[in-house]
């Protein structure tokens, strides 16, 4: 416990599956006057799951490899209609290590290490200031219970997931009088489930002959209580799996948001902010699928930050949600054509974010085409712009290419236009905002006074960057505005303020021409 405001290099604040392998990432240094704490309500919270993940049987073991439990070549699908999809896991393998067995190595071996401070507390505020005695830029974090602590650099792993869905699930481990599993085999989806209007399937983790991991998850709008998963999951085991007699012996559960709009819940509030998301602020739990380890690992391997191509991946996960959140009765349909139609190797590189674009291309052609291209044209309406005005102007041309541009004014433009004053900064008045906002156009009608063609430019110029910025916020975000991604959300912006200038240039010729 902490009574007085403590100094530390290092501030990490979570002490789940991302903290404590930061920890012990951190652990591996030679300078004994480090000084690090972990903030954490629940430091227990680890040994109560599963961590479950595919590896490259061509890597290197990782560095958690000797605490791995089971590993699986073979793997099931099973569609809510009973067809079976069987195959191996080919370049890749499943495995799995116990949280308990994770949470004990690592916090054993933090406890020897009198660099590491556990801090049981929940952390309320971060705010940076510079301190008064030294003149260097610190992270005041204060606790629960009116504590408080400085640190150098914070790493934070907690975020707000404002997610339209979430992933409920419910584990037993169980253990069977006689032999009812393959553990050569694991089910990572069977559906033969009752429904209810959401996505359900049940995990299976077989561990011998007689005992096995077996997991209830549920992708819903609305949290559904943990008896019902329990009535689910028991249900299924006495009349699908047909096991009537096991013993419970460990029970995991718990509720993950699924989206890809995280925001950490401390951000960084500049661009030389001491705080660095890490975990589930950082992005590393894969939104499609709540899968967590993986990522968390090979962000120790070779820290990134998240960049330009990233966001085509987050447009597939946004993609797949859409489709999981409203095409519910197609999903089980859609992963069996994803697992039969495409090799493992290209499912598990395109689930690792590791694929390229032609390998992307063939896995979406192999899925029910209609579906996803509606999601695709509901969730990114600028691709749809695009592409139906070029085919009218190629197929109609004259007045036909004013359709869509006119659609989109009177309807999302007019809307987007309207709601900027709902996104001001916190701390701004509403009057304050709209003395700018209208300084703002008094400011242009000047401009166009004095030089016309000025004018044009900067509007062109302002635009350019207002619809990049738009559309890539979350990359600029991850990225702490690096002028790369800067640059290429400004081009982007570029295209989407100019192509329909260009689409209608024989109109826009003279008023260029007058200027």
């Amino acid at each position: 416990m902490i009574t007085t405001v403590e100094h530390f290099d290092i501030a990490i604040i979570g002490g789940g599956l991302a903290g404590l392998m930061t920890a012990d990432l951190l652990a591996e240094s030679t300078d004994p006057q480090l000084r690090i704490a972990i903030i954490d309500p629940n430091p227990e919270s680890l040994s109560t799951k599963t961590f479950s993940s595919w590896q490259k049987k061509s890597d290197p073991p990782h560095r958690y490899s000797k605490l791995v439990s089971g590993r699986w070549e073979q793997f099931r699908i099973t569609t809510n209609d009973g067809e079976k999809i069987e195959r191996d896991f080919g370049a890749y393998t499943y495995e799995s290590i116990p949280g308990e067995r994770l949470g004990l190595h690592l916090n054993q071996k933090l406890a020897f290490d009198p660099r590491f401070h556990r801090v049981s507390a929940a952390v309320l505020k971060i705010h940076e200031h510079k301190d008064s005695a030294s003149s260097q830029l610190q992270a005041r974090i204060e606790l629960s219970e009116g504590q408080s602590l400085t640190a150098s650099q914070v790493l934070s792993s907690p975020a707000d997931h404002p997610a339209a869905l979430l992933q409920i699930f419910l584990g037993f481990e169980i253990q069977t009088p006689t032999e009812h599993f393959d553990p050569k085999r694991v089910d990572l989806m069977d559906f033969r489930v009752e429904q209810a209007g959401d996505v359900r399937f049940v995990y299976l983790l077989p561990f011998s002959k007689r005992s096995a991991l077996v997991e209830l998850t549920v992708f819903s709008r609305q949290k559904i209580s943990m008896q019902e998963c329990e009535a689910l999951l028991k249900t299924h085991l006495s009349q699908t799996l047909c096991i009537p007699v096991y013993e419970i012996k460990k029970i995991e559960s718990g509720t993950i948001p699924m989206g890809v709009d995280v925001e950490p819940l401390f951000p960084p509030s500049f661009q030389s902010s001491l705080i660095c998301g890490i975990g589930s602020a950082a992005s590393r739990i894969k939104p499609s699928t709540g899968y967590s380890f993986k990522n968390n690992l090979d962000a120790l391997r070779q820290p990134r930050a998240k960049g330009y191509s990233d966001f085509r991946f987050r447009v597939y996960d946004s993609i797949l949600l859409e489709q999981i959140r409203e095409k519910k009765s197609s999903v089980s349909r859609s992963l069996s054509q994803l697992f039969s139609r495409n090799s493992p190797a290209a499912v598990f590189s395109f689930l690792d974010e590791k694929s390229d674009l032609l390998q992307e291309l063939r896995i979406f052609l192999s899925l029910p085409k209609l579906p996803f291209g509606f999601q695709l044209m509901a969730l990114y309406p600028f691709v749809f712009a695009f592409a139906a005005t070029l085919a009218l102007h190629s197929w109609a041309g004259g007045l036909a290419v004013w359709i869509v541009p006119t659609l989109g004014l009177l309807t999302a433009g007019m809307g987007h236009g309207s709601l900027d004053s709902l996104l001001r900064p916190s701390g701004t008045s509403q009057t304050g905002f709209y003395l700018r906002y209208l300084g703002a156009i008094a400011l242009f009608l000047s401009s166009w006074l004095i030089s016309p063609p000025l004018a044009l430019l900067f509007f062109i110029v302002q635009s350019a960057d207002h619809f990049g910025e738009s559309y890539w916020l979350r990359s600029l975000l991850a990225s702490r505005n690096d002028w790369r991604v800067r640059t290429l959300t400004w081009i982007w912006g570029l295209f989407s303020a100019l192509f329909s200038v260009f689409f209608h240039w024989n109109e826009a010729l003279p008023v260029v021409s007058a200027l």
